[in-house]
């Protein structure tokens, strides 16, 4: 279902978002996470019909 991306970033790399390069890698990681999550949901919806 979803694919492993080798440059991906790690919760603990972005843990301290007083920088601002650690906050966009944490908004980025948040995004790539969140559509993931969506396109299995919409798959699953879809298959579901």
């Amino acid at each position: 279902m979803s694919k492993m991306v080798t440059d991906e970033v790690h919760p603990r790399e972005v843990a301290n978002k007083s920088r601002k390069e650690s906050l966009q890698k944490a908004i980025a990681m948040a995004l790539r996470v969140e559509n993931a999550a969506l396109r299995v949901n919409t798959q699953i919806f879809n298959a579901n019909r």
